[in-house]
């Protein structure tokens, strides 16, 4: 069961993003607006285009440092 977002999850297009395994263990679509997408689209230069999960750690600057997956402990606060 994946309970992470993957790159290929998120379609800036059309602002889709797609939760997997969410509440109910179901998975989920919903659309990124406004100041979330131009935080997303600012992210996403940063990260680059290279498949893996949608979210990276990153340093202090917002630089990321390495293509993982973030623990659920560390997404937490951001939430």
């Amino acid at each position: 069961m994946e309970r992470w977002i993957s790159l290929g999850d998120y379609n800036p297009e059309t602002t889709e993003l797609r939760v997997r395994s969410g509440k109910g263990q179901k998975d989920r679509l919903c659309y990124v607006t406004d100041g979330a997408k131009l935080a997303l689209d600012i992210w996403l230069t940063a990260r680059g285009n290279e498949p893996g999960p949608l979210f990276w750690p990153a340093d202090g600057r917002g630089r990321p440092l390495v293509n993982r997956r973030m623990t659920d402990p560390a997404v937490l606060p951001l939430l």
